[in-house]
């Protein structure tokens, strides 16, 4: 444990880790290889990966303005913890977000 070392921000905001690399590799195995028998999952991932674009430019802003101050005040043990409500609720923002500017009629001016 070193005093004054932010683990929050390097894990989490360290793009160019190894962190994010293996998380990525393990997510993309995972879906790959799941059997996508039930329609309502079927649907909601189709849902999900029509919208991932944004949800990607979205989300950097979502962790950096909401979650890394508050966390940065009151951080949560165990840390696995704290990484799983940002992951959830970081996602569930970001797609609400997305979605929401999806559906408006002039959508077109706001993300091309």
């Amino acid at each position: 444990n070193i005093p004054n070392y932010n683990t929050y921000g390097l894990i989490i905001y360290n793009y160019q880790g190894i962190h994010t690399v293996m998380m990525c590799i393990l997510m993309f195995v995972l879906i790959q290889n799941y059997n996508f028998k039930n329609k309502i999952w079927e649907n909601t991932m189709h849902n999900i990966s029509v919208l991932t674009f944004g949800i990607y430019l979205v989300n950097f802003a979502i962790l950096r303005d909401v979650f890394a101050p508050y966390f940065e005040q009151n951080p949560l043990n165990p840390v696995e913890l704290e990484i799983l409500i940002t992951f959830t609720l970081s996602f569930i923002i970001s797609y609400i977000i997305i979605w929401a500017i999806n559906k408006l009629p002039f959508k077109k001016y706001i993300i091309g």
